[in-house]
């Protein structure tokens, strides 16, 4: 993969001709300019990080769930049809359609969601007994959050980390 760096796009651009349309979600409302904005978002992240989150929360998925589809549709013989399946974890993050300021995250739990529903449909057409089903959970106390080995978190918290954009029906986070 090449090195990757704001002068690239602009010698790119230099060479290409102007840039008519480009596709992004900024949402980085503290940056007003797109150049102060695309090198804001471009200096805080690491294509590293990028795979890492791809690689942990899509490409393990398809190869964990092909690796087992021969013994989970075995499975669904023994046991009666589609009693077997996958359960794959994701987020709401990946459902939204802002970053919250985590691009890699919300993007790969996006895809996330999206590889599960090509996998159930991909079954179901070629009659394969084994359900696949994803569960995206909302906010609730972990690493990411800063709020670990906490029980819950109170509404308001859970509702500021959530950014408002989900109501929060129990008044506190998952547990």
């Amino acid at each position: 993969m090449p090195c990757l760096t704001p002068r690239l796009a602009i010698e790119s651009a230099a060479i290409t001709g102007p840039v008519s349309m480009f596709f992004n979600d900024p949402s980085a409302s503290e940056n007003k300019s797109a150049e102060a904005l695309g090198n804001a978002l471009f200096e805080n992240e690491k294509v590293e990080d990028w795979m890492g989150l791809y690689g942990n929360n899509v490409a393990s998925i398809f190869f964990v769930t092909t690796a087992f589809l021969g013994l989970l549709s075995k499975a669904s013989e023994t046991r009666g049809a589609w009693s077997a399946g996958v359960i794959n974890i994701s987020s709401m993050s990946g459902q939204l359609r802002i970053s919250e300021n985590k691009f890699a995250y919300n993007s790969a739990k996006a895809a996330n969601i999206q590889l599960t529903k090509i996998f159930a449909t991909e079954l179901a057409l070629k009659k394969i007994p084994v359900r696949i089903n994803a569960i995206a959970p909302g906010v609730y106390p972990s690493e990411m959050t800063g709020e670990q080995g906490t029980h819950t978190l109170p509404g308001k918290e859970a509702s500021k980390i959530a950014q408002g954009l989900r109501p929060i029906p129990f008044d506190r986070s998952g547990k």
